[in-house]
């Protein structure tokens, strides 16, 4: 039945309308990809070649080129319809020429790249330009599809009793609505999938017409016979039609349709750009490029993996390079796997790691069969793809080739298109993966094959150093971009191995000259790489796990000396400051599975093999979280558990540029999940707009406490390359405190990017996305966590807390002089009778309480990480000090100490009667970190002549020892340190006394060698050396004293050795007898004295013969030191005290002297002067007359006093000190400056 106008039947029309609701379905279908903005106008960019040529057929060459192709062919011949096969001619310009700019130029859209390439100008014409053909485009279109409907239409319809005709442009409309809804459904998924469908269609129904239609004339052969001559020539008669001849088919309809349509469509623009190896673009310009010029494209080099990747602004080749059961052993995963100590039988199942590397990973190989997917299709395998792969999940055939996490999945792709990968891996669930590479930065060998060195700066930025390394550049930013759009997937990523690399002075080496486009010989001389600020741009996102490389600890870590920096392990600081790397691992000679065959294996070495380390044990610890919690852990968070519960590493505490926060512990990182609320916490939530979120914590006071603050911060933004631009990156400054029991509040680590040997200090960090606050003698009671930020946040922001506080009581082990050594057990009931069996007994972690009495013996502590407390610890009664007495009985050292972990404390007790003939004769430490509070060291003695035994009462070796309110008196040396003696050591005091202490040679209190000393309120009083320095004897050492009391030390207060490097000493706010001429220096050292607060008086003590070291209400020590606390380690004891001889001054004159300093800030010392007994009175007067502070008023004995004024509430100005005598007056000038 023939309906509308007679034109198609029935069937006709209900076949288009299936047709067009299939077509909608099916394009919905595929649209539930789209989540986000780009999805939708760019599909994800997860699209195949073929698939975008398919859809760009389907939109080409539509139904109706069937019949114009036919009806062109029968009009004008055969051969003219290949006028029409323009489209297909010109698709390989645009493919392999104009897409590759387009992509190269990171533009989205043609009137972008004009602007780029011409002027913001040329961006608004083209714009202009683009609207008006698409425009009309669009609208041809539309009238086309108009003028096709309406004869198939009726005139007119009814609707509830109106008729309304149809006409062209009501047809229009409905057509542009429809097509609305086909486009936007789904966005650019729906369209390439709705036109490939189409396309597969039309070429079905197309072959398909052409066989029915050659079998209705007979055959093909009956087909040419039946055309003219003319008709099968190659060409048609270029000047027929008349009215298209030659300039209309190759000229008009080549460029106004094919490259307009191609080259202007933004549509088009758009659908090619969804396609997943849209980076090859600029891939193939690289390659085109290092074509011509004979540049390496792919390969090996000093046995690293490098490929081409594209081209930097300046034209220089961008490349991809790649950057164990020792490994597990190193990071203590092996303590967390089936049998391993930590009984926590973890093996990674479950789990899926991902790896992007140089590769294909060896699926087939016997460590890894049945566990690898190669996600991405690569074919070539990757010899350093498949030992990264198998570091991280090996499954033990071999067992030193053993993965971290030896069941877990792993998901593996290569390289080439990681950013796009990365962010889609990431949204369908992947929480870690590993990324061991980089780029070439700084120098690099044999690039050429040459022997020769290659110079990867920029001769534009700088001529002598790269900029990119600890830059922030736009590829660290997208890093940054993914892991903060995804957050609970952590990146893993190698340092890199460009430390201490670079050529000779003049050595002949290879430079990328963007003046010649290629690359030039040169003898300019260059930096070398590191050994500091050698992390590439792409290790320094913020939201990464960057990881540095030591060498192996066979053993398992015990203390911090034993982890050692790789030489290669690139380093910070980056040029805004911030830690990196983040953590430390394995990465020397790491055995794991290899390419070649099903069982073939190899050692390698690289922070490439540090990174996966990292990997697989991350995903034992996300295991672990997943069972435990029984929910998943943020990135930040995992980032920061690892921060929290690294090992100490480096020569002091706290993070550094080498080693970052330390040595991976994965058994610790394990354990403080399992112990959440008992001791350890660890919080998860966001911090509002405008506020800050406190949480307490009560601690007994018997371990350190530690908070670790972790966020994911939104993406810094890139500055214009330069040599350390100081900008700093990160966005959201987050602030972390701690307020002690006591009203204290501690701030979070931080480093100096100036002087990156500097120990880390504390302070208000404002560059890292990570802090850590960490008190390690710690006091009972509640401790407040406190989380706040500066500014105004982007957007509520997101964070991770972990916490340890040590709040359960820990196991207590007994000792009393009535316990039993042989049947005890360390119980309140059945305690031991010696120190020494309740630390052959006691497990790390574990309390020694000792009951007050005398325990004659030389105890040992080995490889131990425990308290040894007198019950001080329990009331803090001082008593129990002098009552809980550790006797050497003259037999040997009082305490010895061999690794010692910084977890060791010795609390409480009196060290007396230890002799030795060798060094440390109370307490000698070696490779050991302990804390010593509250003991007396007395009456100790190294040796008797031998001059080269040392430290009477301590001797500290390669150790760290924090002294922290102990008194070391009355101990002798036959060498030097008659109280203490450091060798390649650290000492941390504070409330310290050291007195009446004897060295025969040199430094009678102490004696440093090649070590360094912090010492805060400390009194160094009347200790005597045979030779040189009777407080202090410094050889290639530093120390520094604040706060303190150096006095009546004899020969001289301290001295230096004219032997080695120069030592120094600083010296604050204190008191140094006999001033400069108190220090021998030998012209090979420096005494830095702080400015007006640095003194040379009697500190006035209560009574120094009976050993009072309080001071007098009178003392210059009282309220002179820093920020107004007394000098030395008492403040007062007793009342005014008269000076006779050095002491008084009997004055023949009423006299009141000129205050010094003057101007002063914050203090100032007035002297006056009384000839006879008289009542004083001494006052301050501001400029107007008003009494200010009585500082003095009495009877005064004959003498000379000292008055101190600190003004704290008062402005800076003029005032007036006035003594008052009798009947007379003397008034002198004070000016206040603040």
């Amino acid at each position: 039945m023939q309906t509308f106008h007679n034109i198609g039947t029935s069937t006709d029309w209900i076949v288009m309308v299936i047709y067009f609701i299939v077509i909608m379905l099916f394009g919905s279908y595929f649209g539930r990809y789209t989540k986000t903005t780009s999805d939708f106008f760019f599909g994800g960019r997860r699209f195949s070649w073929w698939l975008i040529t398919m859809s760009i057929v389907a939109t080409g060459v539509g139904s109706h080129s069937f019949v114009k192709y036919s009806a062109k062919g029968f009009e004008h011949g055969i051969s003219s319809s290949m006028t029409y096969l323009n489209d297909w001619f010109f698709i390989a310009f645009f493919m392999f020429g104009w897409l590759p700019i387009i992509v190269y130029s990171k533009v989205r859209s043609i009137p972008e790249y004009f602007e780029k390439r011409f002027s913001p100008s040329a961006r608004f014409l083209a714009t202009i330009l683009l609207l008006l053909y698409m425009i009309g485009y669009i609208g041809i279109g539309f009238l086309t599809l108009g003028k096709a409907v309406i004869p198939m239409l009726p005139e007119s319809f009814s609707i509830f009793g109106t008729t309304l005709p149809i006409t062209l442009m009501g047809a229009i409309i409905v057509i542009a609505v429809i097509t609305g809804i086909y486009i936007t459904f789904g966005g650019q998924t729906a369209v390439i999938f709705t036109d490939l469908l189409q396309g597969f269609i039309l070429l079905f129904a197309g072959m398909l017409l052409f066989f029915f239609g050659i079998t209705y004339l007979g055959g093909f052969d009956i087909f040419w016979n039946l055309l003219p001559t003319e008709w099968k020539l190659p060409l048609a008669d270029f000047n027929k039609p008349s009215d298209f001849n030659f300039v209309g088919i190759f000229w008009q309809d080549a460029i106004a349709g094919s490259i307009g349509f191609l080259f202007m469509n933004q549509g088009l623009i758009m659908r090619f750009m969804a396609c997943k190896n849209v980076n090859e673009g600029r891939k193939a310009a690289a390659i085109n490029k290092a074509i011509a010029k004979g540049w390496p494209i792919m390969g090996k080099n000093n046995g690293q993996s490098y490929e081409l990747m594209e081209l930097a602004p300046n034209g220089m080749p961008v490349y991809y390079v790649t950057d164990n059961i020792n490994s597990a052993r190193t990071v203590s995963t092996d303590n967390v796997w089936p049998g391993g100590d930590g009984q926590y039988f973890l093996t990674g199942q479950g789990m899926t790691v991902g790896i992007w590397d140089n590769g294909k990973v060896r699926n087939t190989h016997q460590e890894l069969i049945g566990r690898v997917q190669q996600m991405d299709g690569a074919t070539t395998l990757g010899g350093h793809a498949t030992h990264v792969g198998g570091t991280m999940i090996a499954s033990g055939y071999i067992n030193n080739a053993h993965g971290m996490a030896h069941e877990a999945q792993l998901h593996a792709y290569e390289w080439a298109n990681d950013n796009s990968e990365m962010a889609t891996a990431a949204a369908n669930g992947l929480g870690i993966s590993n990324h061991s590479y980089g780029s070439y930065l700084g120098w690099t060998w044999d690039y050429f094959g040459d022997d020769r060195w290659a110079w990867f700066g920029d001769l534009d930025v700088d001529s002598t150093e790269d900029y990119k390394f600890g830059f922030y550049s736009n590829a660290t930013r997208n890093w940054d971009i993914i892991a903060y759009n995804a957050p609970n997937y952590l990146i893993v990523h190698s340092a890199g191995n460009e430390r201490n690399d670079g050529a000779a002075p003049g050595a002949e080496h290879w430079v990328y000259s963007p003046a010649d486009n290629d690359w030039i010989l040169s003898t300019d001389t260059r930096e070398s790489d590191g050994p500091w600020d050698c992390l590439g741009h792409t290790k320094t996102a913020k939201n990464i796990l960057t990881v540095g490389a030591v060498e192996d600890i066979v053993g398992g870590y015990e203390y911090p000396n034993q982890v050692q920096l790789a030489s290669f392990s690139s380093g910070g600081p980056l040029d805004d400051g911030r830690i990196k790397p983040d953590i430390v691992a394995n990465g020397t000679g790491l055995y794991s599975c290899l390419e070649q065959s099903d069982t073939d294996y190899g050692s390698y070495w690289g922070t490439s093999m540090a990174a996966p380390s990292v990997a697989g044990s991350l995903t034992l610890v996300r295991q672990h979280y997943e069972t435990f919690v029984d929910t998943s852990i943020r990135a930040a968070t995992l980032k920061g558990l690892a921060i929290h519960t690294a090992d100490e590493a480096g020569s002091h505490n706290g993070p550094d540029y080498k080693f970052g926060w330390g040595l991976m512990n994965t058994e610790k990182a394990v354990t403080l999940i399992t112990e959440l609320g008992d001791g350890h916490d660890l919080i998860e939530t966001e911090l509002p707009y405008l506020d800050s979120l406190d949480y307490q914590f009560t601690s007994l006071g018997a371990d350190p406490f530690r908070a670790t603050l972790s966020w994911s911060d939104p993406p810094g933004t890139p500055v214009t390359p330069s040599i350390d631009p100081g900008d700093i990156m990160l966005v959201h400054d987050l602030d972390l405190r701690v307020i002690d029991p006591n009203g204290q509040v501690h701030f979070p680590y931080k480093l100096n990017k100036f002087d990156p040997t500097q120990a880390a200090f504390t302070g208000d960090n404002i560059i890292d996305n990570v802090e850590q606050v960490f008190i390690g003698l710690t006091t009972p009671g509640n401790y407040t966590v406190r989380v706040k930020h500066k500014g105004i946040l982007q957007a509520e922001q997101f964070f991770g807390l972990i916490v340890t506080y040590g709040a359960s009581v820990p196991e207590m082990i007994h000792v009393t002089p009535s316990g039993n050594d042989d049947t005890g057990d360390g119980s309140t009931n059945n305690p031991f009778a010696s120190i020494q069996a309740a630390l052959d007994f006691a497990g790390m972690g574990d309390t020694i309480l000792v009951a007050p009495g005398t325990y004659m013996e030389n105890v040992e502590l080995e490889n131990q990480n425990l308290v040894i407390a007198s019950y001080y610890l329990l009331d803090g009664d001082s008593s129990h000090i002098d009552n809980t007495i550790i006797d050497g009985d003259g037999q040997g050292k009082v305490i010895s100490m061999n690794l010692a972990g910084p977890n060791t404390k010795l609390i409480g007790f009196t060290i007396t009667n230890g002799y030795t003939t060798s060094s440390g004769a109370g307490l000698y430490c070696l490779d050991s970190y302990p804390t010593i509070s509250h003991c007396i060291f007395k009456e100790n003695n190294a040796g008797i002549s031998n001059t080269s035994i040392h430290g009477g009462s301590i001797t500290a070796d390669h150790s760290e020892i924090t002294l922290d309110h102990v008194m070391i008196y009355s101990n002798f040396a036959a060498g030097h340190g008659g109280g203490v003696y450091a060798t390649h050591s650290h000492i941390n005091a504070s409330n310290l006394l050291v007195v009446n202490n004897i060295a025969n040679v040199k430094g009678g209190a102490f004696s440093f060698y090649k070590s360094s000393g912090t010492f805060d309120h400390v009194t160094i009083v009347n200790d005597s050396a045979q030779v040189e320095g009777g407080a202090l004897f410094m050889r290639e050492s530093e120390v520094t004293f604040t706060n303190s009391i150096i006095w009546g030390n004899r020969p001289q207060q301290i001295a230096f050795s004219e032997y080695g490097d120069p030592s120094l000493v600083n010296i604050f706010y204190s008191i140094l007898d006999e001033f400069v001429t108190g220090v021998e220096t030998h012209n090979n050292g420096t005494v830095n004295f702080g400015l007006f607060d640095v003194f040379d008086d009697n500190p006035l003590f209560c009574d120094l013969d009976s050993g009072n070291y309080y001071l007098a209400e009178n003392s210059l020590c009282v309220n002179s030191g820093e920020n107004g606390t007394h000098m030395g380690v008492y403040g007062i004891g007793c009342n005014a005290i008269l000076k006779i001889d050095d002491q008084v001054h009997i004055a023949e004159l009423f006299t009141l002297r000129n205050p010094y300093p003057n101007p002063f800030n914050p203090s100032t010392t007035i002297i006056y002067s009384i000839p006879v007994q008289s009542t004083v009175l001494l006052q301050i007067f501001d400029i107007n007359g008003r009494l200010v502070k009585t500082l003095d008023n009495g009877i005064k004995q004959p003498g000379e006093y000292k008055c101190f004024w600190n003004p704290t509430n008062v402005s800076s100005g003029l005032y007036f000190v006035q003594m008052n005598y009798g009947d007379h007056v003397q008034t002198q000038k004070l000016i206040l400056l603040k």
